[in-house]
């Protein structure tokens, strides 16, 4: 909590904010039946209402002297109508990944407000923005009526990820881009509760293609199927490939004449690419799709190989039955939970 480095070490400090209030959790929730003195438990109580105060008052204070550093030197939306989106992307993308994700964490572990597990279902984690790929300057009275500040994210948290993807083509490029989910799970619109839309495109007055494709891209096992995308990005997104979950490729559009541009892979570690936000049409280009930015949600349902070692191993009561259904306990697993608690149990012991 250093405040010359608060911005650099906050995501650190959010890290060990959460290893904290869960363990002062535990001591809330089980200090009494653990045979602890009244006193001793009535101070924790109260040390740990204090501390998560002091840590949600902290996370605030960080974001929003980083918000208003930023803030002095913000740019206008500008010719290409990304600068300014452009600007804020890894503050807000930070904003998310480095705080907020452990904020919602820290929420949720709060004894007092929720004593009982909250299914990760539930966790309202926020998405995660791409930079905008190519530009939007061509900027129409449609994407005015969306955005009277240049290229942003109306689309987030679908509870299901795309079925499929329909393009129409003309010259290589892609002027129909239409995406669909199965009925009820496509994305909120600006974040909006009661207006969540199962198929969207570009947003920009609509023109059609010549050739025509339908790609296939759900999944009957997993919630999302799309990990991320390469694309090939330069005054427009030239070209995009999609990068599944089980780490195949599938090609959407390439314009392949024109030589050149940054070939990126975008990628975040612990989301899948959900959502298609999609802007206006080139001009130059033929009418190509002219910027894009990838949406990228939390999978709350896919937990690594060693946090779910961890959660069984060290877990105080019997796990949830959700969880119970995706670890499969091995004899080794079983040795390391008698061993930890062995270990933990020695203490009371010495």
């Amino acid at each position: 909590m250093n405040s010359k480095y608060e911005w650099v070490l906050g995501p650190l400090f959010a890290i060990f904010s959460v290893m904290h209030v869960t363990l002062l959790r535990d001591a809330v929730l089980h200090g009494q039946k653990w045979g602890w003195p009244l006193p001793d438990w009535t101070a924790y109580v109260r040390f740990t209402l204090d501390t998560l105060t002091n840590y949600l008052a902290y996370y605030d204070k960080v974001l929003k002297n980083r918000r208003d550093a930023l803030a002095k030197n913000e740019p206008p939306v500008g010719q290409h109508k990304t600068e300014n989106y452009n600007y804020w992307q890894p503050f807000n993308n930070q904003s998310v990944i480095g705080f907020d994700d452990y904020r919602v964490l820290m929420l949720y572990l709060d004894p007092f407000e929720h004593p009982n597990a909250t299914p990760e279902s539930e966790l309202p984690f926020q998405d995660v923005y791409s930079p905008a790929y190519g530009t939007a300057d061509d900027w129409d009275a449609t994407a005015s009526s969306w955005s009277s500040g240049g290229v942003a994210t109306p689309w987030s948290n679908p509870p299901k990820g795309p079925r499929e993807i329909y393009i129409e083509y003309f010259d290589y490029g892609v002027r129909v881009v239409q995406v669909r989910h199965d009925p009820g799970t496509g994305p909120l619109m600006w974040s909006d509760p009661n207006r969540r839309r199962d198929e969207y495109g570009i947003i920009t007055k609509p023109q059609s293609g010549v050739e025509k494709k339908t790609f296939q891209l759900g999944s009957l096992l997993y919630k999302y199927n799309i990990k991320g995308a390469i694309v090939r990005t330069g005054s427009i997104p030239i070209g995009v490939t999609l990068i599944m979950r089980d780490d195949s490729e599938v090609f959407l559009w390439d314009k392949k004449w024109i030589s050149g541009g940054f070939r990126i892979r975008v990628l975040y570690e612990g989301r899948m690419l959900t959502t298609f936000n999609m802007w206006t049409l080139s001009r130059f280009y033929n009418d190509s799709l002219g910027c894009i930015i990838f949406g990228f949600s939390r999978d709350r349902g896919d937990i690594p190989l060693i946090p779910i070692r961890v959660l069984y191993a060290a877990s105080i009561n019997e796990l949830s039955p959700e969880l119970k259904k995706r670890i499969t306990v091995t004899p080794d697993m079983k040795e390391e939970r008698k061993e930890f608690w062995r270990h933990i149990r020695s203490y009371g012991n010495a």
